[in-house]
């Protein structure tokens, strides 16, 4: 079982604009709740993925999702910079 966080991405020019494709896939194991306690673990998975153009300096937020776990929401950005 493969648990964490994986981020994979490309960035390729593409008409004179520079392209990202991304995605992320976030998961964790999640206590057993109620009253079926069971010996299999409960595995939460978030995927955010996408592709778009990315202007160098400028925050772009790929997506967001919420936890199923609890109340919090996951935020994927990005910023290009010119090395």
């Amino acid at each position: 079982m493969d648990i964490g966080t994986s981020i994979s991405t490309k960035l390729y020019p593409q008409a004179n604009e520079l392209m990202l494709d991304v995605k992320a896939d976030i998961s964790n194991v999640a206590g057993a709740s109620g009253e079926s306690q069971s010996s299999r673990p409960i595995v939460r998975q978030m995927v955010i993925a996408g592709s778009m153009r990315l202007i160098p300096g400028e925050p772009l937020v790929i997506g967001s999702v919420d936890d199923p776990s609890s109340t919090h929401t996951f935020q994927l950005e990005v910023t290009a910079t010119k090395i």
